[in-house]
């Protein structure tokens, strides 16, 4: 059995606002949905640079040098594999305008979601501990 390392980012401004993305619907892993930025960790970088480096491939927002605090760690059995999936709260002065990619097809603004929006149950109690801590 595999175990694949995830990591996510859920970037707040200090009024506690979050900026989402919303999945293309051509994805193959929940096309459509709204998610934070991340996914899987390449070799044997750790879960924070998992989590820099895939906000900078999603968004181009550079989190280099900003805090981040782990909020969620969950291990889920999916199939064959065991998923490591982790998150982290960056709080940034403001949201940079992002450029959308090939892996974002639509920037959700704060304010406009709700918890119970988010239809992966890793990313609601992930996002329940970031607005509570």
């Amino acid at each position: 059995m595999a175990l694949i390392k995830t990591a996510r980012a859920i970037l707040l401004n200090p009024e506690r606002q979050v900026l989402l993305a919303r999945r293309p619907w051509t994805s193959k892993s929940r096309p459509g949905q709204l998610d934070f930025f991340g996914g899987r960790s390449n070799g044997g970088e750790s879960s924070v640079q998992t989590a820099i480096r895939e906000t900078l491939e999603e968004s181009a927002i550079d989190l280099t040098g900003a805090k981040l605090e782990q909020v969620y760690r969950v291990i889920e059995r999916d199939g064959p594999n065991q998923y490591l999936r982790e998150y982290f709260r960056a709080i940034i002065p403001e949201f940079p305008t992002a450029t959308l990619t090939e892996h974002v097809s639509q920037l959700i603004l704060p304010g406009l979601v709700a918890v119970e929006e988010l239809s992966f149950a890793p990313h609601r109690n992930a996002l329940t501990n970031a607005l509570g801590a």
